[in-house]
């Protein structure tokens, strides 16, 4: 054995213990690096790819919350964040919107929009209580929250600088991931996204605030089980607008940002079942512009379609007194009454 050759085994073996120690002084947490920044999104596309919803949120919470978030970031915690809301696995949810046959969408005359129907069949959730099965509210609750945080992650997801943001369009301003609740102002990908989490958010309210019923679900049909948001002091739940809370103000916020998502996004499309089955959507969506600008007049403001402050779910504060307000919890209750009472375009139900 020829000392040329020793002598590249111990350069070999000495710079390899060199960079490796250089390795270790770059924390693989560490959100201040580059380096660091991309052993944390490794770590959560891995865990992503084995539905590991609780590993991802934990690895990914940080970085997103810090002045290294950047749309990436952004894209990574809304899909950790909707993995948690039931969108563990993109394709598959994908494959069943497009069945059609198995999950339909159109609007039947007298029948309404199957679309409600398939969201809350979708997402629906139950548990065994004393021997019988319910709707599981807890889990609900779990996932609804997932499904939210995801939407603020994806409204942050910005393609113009937020100086350009108007003043109307902008929210969660404070932090490092300011939004905007307009679809032209955000990415392709964002866009995307948000079709897939905001029918999250549509189905799992409608489980827990309209599915809901004294009697075992129906889970043949997924008809609604009493109007959306009502209680035993509420009957009439959301189509009032002084009772739209916060969930109720949600429930429109996604239905609106999903309507903006699929018109942004269903353009660029290849032609085929996706294609269609947003166009389906898009179709039903389209018409609560011509109610809200009804419902405005009979509350006494003027506004062409619904606000675009409905867009963000937190427009509709009951405890607040300003114009705007008032004026998104009058179109949201006209959307849920619509939704409620059409058979044509609603959720059939009580």
């Amino acid at each position: 054995m020829g000392w040329h050759f020793l002598k590249k085994i111990f350069l070999y073996y000495f710079f390899s213990f060199i960079f490796l120690c250089l390795g270790c002084s770059v924390p693989r947490n560490d959100a201040s690096s580059a380096l660091g920044r991309q052993a944390i999104s490794d770590a959560v596309n891995i865990a992503l790819s084995e539905e590991d919803c609780t590993t991802a949120i934990t690895l990914i919470e940080d970085l997103y919350s810090s002045e290294n978030s950047d749309n990436y970031i952004r894209l990574l915690r809304a899909s950790a964040q909707g993995c948690k809301a039931g969108l563990g696995n993109f394709f598959q949810f994908t494959g069943k919107l497009v069945n059609t046959t198995e999950n339909p969408l159109a609007a039947v005359p007298s029948e309404g929009a199957y679309f409600w129907r398939t969201m809350a069949k979708l997402f629906y959730l139950e548990k065994t209580s004393s021997g019988a099965t319910i709707v599981d509210s807890t889990g609900l609750d779990s996932r609804l929250d997932g499904a939210l945080k995801a939407t603020d992650a994806l409204l942050a997801s910005l393609k113009v600088p937020k100086t350009a943001v108007e003043f109307a369009n902008q929210i969660n301003t404070s932090g490092n991931n300011f939004g905007s609740i307009k679809a032209s102002d955000r990415t392709a990908d964002s866009n995307l996204y948000l079709m897939y989490i905001s029918m999250a958010a549509i189905g799992i309210l409608e489980d827990r605030y309209g599915y809901v019923s004294t009697t075992p679900p129906d889970k043949s049909t997924f008809k609604k089980g009493q109007k959306l948001g009502a209680t035993g002091t509420n009957p009439t739940g959301w189509e009032t607008a002084v009772n739209v809370d916060n969930n109720g103000c949600t429930y429109v916020a996604s239905i609106l940002n999903l309507k903006d998502a699929v018109g942004n996004v269903s353009e660029n499309l290849p032609s085929g079942g996706l294609k269609t089955a947003l166009s389906t959507v898009s179709s039903i969506l389209n018409s609560f512009d011509a109610i809200c600008t009804a419902a405005c007049i009979v509350c006494g403001y003027t506004c062409d379609g619904c606000p675009i402050q409905l867009r963000n779910r937190n427009s509709c504060a009951t405890d607040a007194s300003s114009t705007n307000d008032e004026i998104a919890r009058c179109a949201a209750a006209k959307i849920v009454e619509t939704i409620d009472t059409s058979t044509v375009i609603g959720w059939v139900g009580p």
